[in-house]
């Protein structure tokens, strides 16, 4: 007896781990322990009894990768490059849905998102090959070949881009480093407990400043609104003309802080033995640079 199947038999009903529910329609009159199954969901399949009785058996039709994605049907596995379709859709999925990934502050986190249809695999299968940029000779590369979703969406901001068929391109990752490089970054205010505001445009290098004392991701959940402040910096966008104007106005403030601005307000796990840290009193700590400030 099996809490997911009691007895196989066509019309029987059961349900597998992951609580989706299908019927028995049909039995293998030449391998009888093998049966057909019709989830709930439309996806049929013919599996073995034993997988029914354990519930070991796939609705790909439900969101089972990342629990977003759909395998969808089955698609040519023989195929000489499914293995590498496969991971483009899988690595894209868990970007932006997968919240434990250590790249999805930089794409879900923001909002980027995958498009409907190419959520299921076997939709994103049967269009990788007419995605822009495709050749035979990029899919022999190992693993220097991206699908690139800015390229054509540089007009619309970070957060509202999403990956299509019309918004996508494959790329090699030497074009993609070199077109990160050219690329303005986003341009962010930086304000540390003391009110000493920096007006930064390349995160990196801010974080670098102030000795990676902030993971990026924290930057960005500021950014999102997730997090009022961390470790007591706040940090909000600004357009590229506040950029210009602000260190117009403050020629004075350098670009990212220095040693001394590395003020914190700690939390009970943060380490503060490092030396170039100083802890927050608002009795000693007051703005520098004399600053003008944007609005």
């Amino acid at each position: 007896m099996s809490k997911f199947l009691e007895k196989a038999y066509i019309g029987a009903r059961g349900v597998n781990t992951k609580g989706h529910k299908y019927t028995i329609i049909k039995r293998n009159s030449e391998h009888r322990r093998y049966y057909t199954i019709k989830f709930d969901s439309g996806y049929e399949v013919e599996v073995i009894s034993s997988n029914l009785y354990r519930g070991t058996i796939v609705d790909r039709y439900q969101k089972t990768y990342r629990n977003w994605g759909i395998l969808g049907d089955r698609v040519d596995i023989e195929d000489p490059h499914y293995k590498k379709i496969y991971l483009h859709w899988a690595h894209m999925i868990t970007r932006c849905y997968h919240k434990k990934s250590k790249y999805y502050h930089n794409y879900g986190g923001i909002g980027v998102t995958v498009c409907p249809r190419w959520q299921r695999f076997d939709n994103f299968y049967h269009d990788f090959r007419k995605i822009d940029g495709y050749t035979e000779e990029i899919m022999e590369l190992v693993s220097h070949r991206h699908l690139d979703k800015d390229l054509k969406q540089l007009d619309i901001p970070l957060g509202e881009r999403v990956y299509s068929l019309n918004t996508c391109t494959l790329i090699t990752r030497e074009e993609n480093d070199k077109m990160k490089r050219e690329w303005k970054r986003p341009f962010i205010k930086a304000t540390n407990p003391a009110g000493t505001v920096f007006c930064v445009n390349h995160t990196v290098d801010f974080l670098k400043s102030i000795k990676n004392i902030i993971n990026s991701k924290y930057v960005h959940q500021c950014l999102n609104g997730e997090k009022n402040n961390h470790l007591g910096w706040k940090f909000s966008r600004i357009t590229e003309q506040e950029y210009n104007s602000f260190h117009s106005k403050n020629p004075n403030t350098p670009k990212y802080p220095t040693e001394e601005d590395i003020i914190i307000i700690p939390t009970h796990r943060t380490n503060t033995s490092r030396p170039y840290i100083q802890i927050y009193d608002e009795n000693i700590h007051t703005p520098r640079y004399n600053q003008t400030l944007i609005k």
